[in-house]
């Protein structure tokens, strides 16, 4: 795999992953007979494994300014206070 890092690993790895399970998925609708599947969720699943397989050829400072990036996203999605606008 020559001179990838943890990080490219991980994104390889769970990209395969992501990307079988959602090709899995347009021909059985119980994945492993556990996870119920429908086309949008095979779809997101093919999406998720193709930018992860293209994470994978990511290095450098990319990856710490995709780290930030995600991590001031995630916290205006899921910590920020709600606001209401007024009318």
């Amino acid at each position: 795999m020559g001179k990838r890092a943890t990080v490219q690993m991980v994104a390889l790895v769970f990209g395969a992953i992501y990307l079988l399970a959602g090709i899995l998925g347009f021909f059985n609708h119980a994945l492993l007979g556990i996870f119920q599947v429908n086309l949008l969720h095979n779809l997101v699943h093919v999406a998720i494994g193709l930018g992860g397989l293209a994470a994978a050829n990511i290095g450098g400072s990319d990856i710490a300014l995709h780290l930030v990036t995600g991590g001031v996203l995630a916290y205006f999605g899921f910590a920020a206070p709600v606001s209401t606008r007024s009318s």
